[in-house]
């Protein structure tokens, strides 16, 4: 194994992602520029213009730059405006959501366990967010200063979580063949698709485990909690 790729929200960070987390981030960025736009009409573009940039499939693209092609070009609103505004909230507001997260245990030892393999390690968060977002995130979650080799952001990523293209650029980047890497995650889609392009996974059981099917579409290679890991990669 050459490097290890480890999903965050739900399995490094303890974090309910959908159900509680960004429910809390929308609302406090909608009252963050409510000064500035209807409440309800900013949310609305903000989401459209986010699933714009998942299910966006231009290579050409980084996903911000997909996320602000849609949200601009939907509002009509002056980016040099909005971005630092954007921008200042990260700096100031979105650390105040820390109390919707909890410390995972075993999230350093799993990262350094790998690390202290040989390992290339990788954040392999889905880059919906900019590098700011997860910098605050791994600073909650106390391995904010383990030696990542890639983190996954909206600025320097292509795609997002669940395509494929989202694994092969990062092995583009960390100059990894699949097979001699290893997915770890809770989402039974968005981490096992790894399994598509050739990697090996991870699926991480906890109370933050996301199955969305009734009938599995992928099978882990391995399962079982980041305690887990820990023994396995030491095998590896």
């Amino acid at each position: 194994m050459k490097a290890v790729l480890f999903d965050m929200d739900g399995t490094l960070l303890g974090v309910d992602m959908y159900e509680v987390f960004l429910s809390g981030y929308v609302k406090r960025l909608g009252d963050f520029v409510a000064d500035r736009a209807d409440e309800r009409y900013f949310i609305k573009q903000l989401m459209a213009a986010t699933n714009a940039m998942v299910s966006n499939e231009d290579p050409s693209l980084t996903n911000a730059e997909a996320f602000s092609n849609h949200f601009f070009g939907a509002t009509g609103w002056n980016s040099a405006e909005w971005m630092p505004l954007f921008n200042r909230f990260y700096q100031e507001e979105f650390g105040k959501l820390q109390p919707l997260t909890k410390v995972e245990p075993y999230a350093l030892p799993a990262v350094n366990a790998a690390a202290d393999k040989g390992c290339d390690i990788v954040l392999a968060t889905n880059p919906v967010f900019p590098l700011a977002a997860m910098q605050h995130r791994m600073r909650w979650g106390g391995f904010e200063k383990a030696p990542f080799k890639l983190i996954t952001s909206y600025e320097n990523m292509h795609a997002c979580k669940p395509n494929p293209q989202y694994y092969l650029e990062i092995l583009d980047k960390i100059e990894c063949r699949p097979e001699d890497a290893l997915m770890v995650g809770n989402d039974a889609e968005e981490d096992l698709v790894a399994s598509s392009v050739g990697m090996q996974t991870f699926l991480v059981i906890n109370e933050y485990t996301i199955q969305r099917h009734e009938t599995k579409k992928y099978e882990p290679d391995y399962q079982g909690t980041l305690q887990d890991f820990v023994a396995l990669i030491a095998q590896l």
